[in-house]
């Protein structure tokens, strides 16, 4: 008797202690879902992409990319967010203003340009090869796919279908060659004196870049998007910066509005990477792979002014340097000049 009393309480015991089990269970449940709650209504009053993630800022006051979340220019939702602080922007114009925009044609010696003219026109008449620094491998123009203008694929190469930009596009004193055919390419070859190569120095292959003079170069796809670029001695980015306005239809004021975006500079060199306080990361969105603050417009007026004058000359300036290949190459160009 007293065996069975025994097994009726420890089955009792048993069912009540399961119970408990379920029932704080349930309770954590609830909890997790109510942070998670809180957590996205402080999403979208912050904006802040950190918060988010639950990405503990880094004492060296860098922004984590690897974890953040990445939206596309089409996709980013600028009705839920207002202009940066005033000292943020402080901070995004003492950046900008380091930045050179300036977008000068250098010539290099005008001297040795003739000597430089022979070089190339053997080169665009296919009696030597260039060289991919990269790979290594070695072509004549005639077999290398990326020079053969898109709208005449079936067409053999041909001299003639090309533009020239002609001047010192590294800085080392000597003219590069760059080959374009306006719509979807620039190809820019440098001799090497040293080694008696050609190489191809760098290539941009999109309608969308623009030479903006000796070591620069800029992206704009759609007259809203601005890109601008430096690379050093070999063509290797430096530096660059980006920045855009972005019509959408704000639900709140049911009428359309613009979101001025500035990037944050962005350096090859890690040791040259912008470090910034942590009230500016909570600012910070990423959109394709960058780092953006919007900015009223008037800000984006003042960070932006340098940029479009210097692209103003630099379109002016590109037209000196600009040349068909009769206008290069032809018998009467070589001349010292």
């Amino acid at each position: 008797m007293k065996k069975q009393e025994i097994g009726k309480k420890s089955i009792i015991m048993a069912t009540i202690l399961f119970m408990l089990i379920i029932l704080n269970n349930s309770k954590l449940n609830d909890d997790n879902k109510q942070a998670d709650i809180e957590e996205k209504i402080i999403v979208l009053e912050t904006g802040n992409i950190m918060d988010k993630m639950h990405i503990e800022p880094e004492k060296s006051g860098s922004i984590d990319k690897e974890t953040e979340t990445e939206y596309g220019f089409g996709t980013f939702p600028y009705e839920e967010i207002g202009p940066c602080s005033v000292s943020t922007y402080e901070i995004l114009k003492e950046e900008y203003e380091k930045i050179d925009f300036s977008c000068e044609f250098q010539s290099g010696n005008l001297k040795i340009y003739d000597f430089y003219k022979k070089i190339y026109k053997r080169f665009l008449e296919n009696e030597i090869e260039f060289i991919i620094p990269r790979t290594g491998e070695k072509y004549y123009l005639k077999e290398y796919k990326d020079i053969i203008p898109f709208r005449e694929e079936k067409e053999h190469y041909n001299v003639e279908n090309y533009i020239y930009y002609f001047f010192d596009m590294d800085e080392d004193g000597a003219p590069e060659l760059c080959i374009t055919d306006i719509y979807s390419f620039i190809s820019i070859f440098k001799y090497d004196s040293h080694s008696e190569q050609i190489i191809l120095w760098t290539s941009l292959k999109s309608s969308y870049y623009s030479l903006l003079g000796s070591r620069s170069y800029g992206w704009t796809p759609d007259g809203v998007n601005y890109g601008f670029y430096k690379t050093d001695g070999s063509g290797t980015e430096t530096y660059s910066v980006s920045f855009y306005e972005r019509e959408y239809y704000d639900e709140k004021t049911d009428q359309g509005a613009i979101a001025y975006m500035a990037g944050l500079p962005e350096y090859a060199d890690l040791d040259e990477q912008i470090r910034i306080p942590e009230t500016m990361k909570s600012q910070a969105y990423m959109v394709s792979g960058r780092y953006y603050f919007r900015i009223t417009e008037e800000q984006y007026l003042e960070l932006t002014k340098d940029y479009f004058e210097a692209e103003h000359t630099a379109k002016e300036n590109l037209k000196r340097v600009t040349y068909t290949y009769d206008e290069l190459f032809g018998e009467e160009c070589f001349v010292d000049q």
